[in-house]
C-alpha cells in the first residue's frame, strides 16, 4: 500500500520555478509525472531536474579526524528520477476527481455507504484545490496502469491501494 502525499495549490513563478526546485530537493522523488499540455518552461525544468545527478554531503569536511587531519566529505550519488510526460486528457478534472473519490483507506469504516464514503474522502482531500486534484488524480490513474510494473504494487480491484492521505506543506 502507498501513502498519498498531496500539496495544496501553490503559486509558482516562471522562469525560475523556485518552489518546484525547493520541493524537488525536499522530496527527492523517484518518479515525476508531468502533463504534456504544461507550460514549456515548466516541462524544461522537470526535464532538467530529472536529468541532474544529485550528491549529498554526508561528512562535515572540516572536522578533525583522530589522526589530526581533516576528513574528506563523503559524497553519495542518488538515483535519478524517472520522468513520465502524460497526455493532457490524463489530467482532466472530472476523471481525476472521481479517481480520488474512489480511494478506500484501511481505517475507513467498512459499513460506510456511498454518501458517507464521499464525506470521509472529502474530509481528507481538499477538493477545492483544483490543480492538486488533477495532479493527484492523474498520479493515481498512472499508478493504476503502471504501478505493478514500476513499484511492484499489487492492485486491489484494478486500483492502486492507498494506506493514507497526507496534506503536505512547504
Amino acid at each position: 500500500m502507498l501513502q498519498l502525499f498531496v500539496l495544496p495549490d501553490t503559486a509558482e513563478a516562471a522562469p525560475d520555478f523556485e518552489t518546484l526546485r525547493a520541493l524537488f530537493k525536499q522530496v527527492s522523488p523517484k518518479m515525476i509525472i508531468g502533463c504534456l499540455r504544461q507550460d514549456a518552461r515548466f516541462l524544461a525544468i522537470l526535464k532538467q531536474l530529472s536529468g541532474d545527478l544529485y550528491t549529498e554531503n554526508l561528512g562535515d569536511g572540516d572536522a578533525p579526524t583522530p589522526s589530526g587531519t581533516s576528513s574528506v566529505p563523503v559524497v553519495r550519488e542518488c538515483q535519478r528520477p524517472n520522468l513520465f510526460i502524460e497526455p493532457g486528457k490524463e489530467f482532466a478534472p472530472d476523471p481525476c476527481k472521481r479517481r480520488l473519490q474512489e480511494i478506500r483507506l484501511p481505517d475507513e469504516p467498512k459499513s460506510n455507504n456511498d454518501i458517507e464514503h464521499l464525506h470521509y474522502v472529502t474530509s481528507l482531500i481538499p477538493f477545492s484545490n483544483l490543480v492538486m486534484v488533477r495532479a493527484a488524480g492523474a498520479l493515481m490513474k498512472f499508478l493504476d496502469k503502471r504501478g505493478m510494473e514500476l513499484l511492484q504494487v499489487d492492485l486491489i480491484n484494478g486500483r492502486t491501494p492507498v494506506l493514507n492521505v497526507k496534506i503536505c506543506t512547504m
